[in-house]
């Protein structure tokens, strides 16, 4: 849980006072809320019994921004200093925040800012577009940006995590938002190569290295390279896996290098 920022009213206790009054004010009008609803339609494609996060697509500062988190337990909309990099901003755009955010690590966070965008949610007729203000954190993180409860009941947005989707009145109609996650499609093989396959599969079961799992992301096919000496090798590609991991922030440059020049060299131990 993400506490912090412009929920309950805002930064200032004047703020936040007026937002309880308002919240708490007895015979005040009952809000016209549409009826929403989930069906089998909206469930295809997914796993039963699975734990995935609802990660969707917006439109952020007329860019399609993926792997937006919407989180029903942050009272923040944040956006990572990496994206907002990647989004051409300028930190000279933040405008002061005063405030620490918790609940993204083990320490509160200090935020670099915050900074007012036009966010687009879904396409078309069934789409909204709202100014939000995005608190800007330097902290490592698998998402690009988090949606959190203010913009969430802005929106008027329904979260179903079975159906990893959500759905929102528009003026047209009630729009929905699936899922964001590209799936590799699965490659066909030949005879030759899919007994290869299985065969090498049911080995590494047997040994005990890899388990069969149902799992409706980040699944990858396998690839068969022909070895000097006429045997297949199979492989595993993993391009969507490593373009959504976060990059390592002190890799070890040249490291074949730094090993090669070591070969043959005498390592003293202290109590030598």
């Amino acid at each position: 849980m993400i506490s912090g920022g412009f929920a309950e009213g805002g930064l200032t206790k004047s703020s936040r006072k007026r937002h309880l009054k308002e919240v708490y004010q007895v015979g005040g009008e009952v809000p016209d809320l549409p009826t929403i609803s989930f069906t089998k339609e909206d469930g295809q494609g997914i796993v039963p019994g699975h734990d995935n996060p609802v990660v969707i697509t917006m439109i952020l500062a007329n860019v399609h921004l993926h792997r937006t988190l919407v989180d029903q337990g942050s009272s923040a909309d944040i956006l990572f200093k990496p994206a907002f990099d990647k989004l051409g901003l300028d930190e000279k755009e933040l405008r002061a925040y005063p405030d620490t955010l918790y609940g993204l690590g083990d320490t509160p966070i200090k935020p670099l800012g915050f900074i007012p965008l036009r966010t687009t949610f879904g396409k078309g007729e069934k789409s909204k577009t709202l100014s939000i203000d995005f608190i800007v954190v330097d902290v490592g993180s698998t998402y690009n940006a988090l949606i959190g409860r203010t913009t969430i009941n802005r929106l008027g947005v329904v979260v179903s995590t079975p159906h990893l989707c959500m759905k929102f009145p528009t003026p047209k109609e009630i729009a929905t938002i699936r899922r964001d996650q590209k799936l590799q499609r699965r490659r066909k093989l030949g005879p030759e190569r899919t007994q290869v396959v299985e065969e090498q599969v049911q080995a590494l079961l047997e040994a005990g290295f890899i388990k069969e799992v149902k799992y409706p992301a980040w699944l990858a096919n396998v690839v068969l390279v022909k070895k000097q000496n006429g045997k297949w090798r199979m492989c595993v590609d993993y391009t969507d896996l490593n373009q959504a991991c976060p990059k390592d922030l002190y890799p070890l440059s040249n490291i074949d290098t730094l090993v090669d020049s070591s070969s043959g060299s005498h390592i003293s131990k202290a109590d030598e």
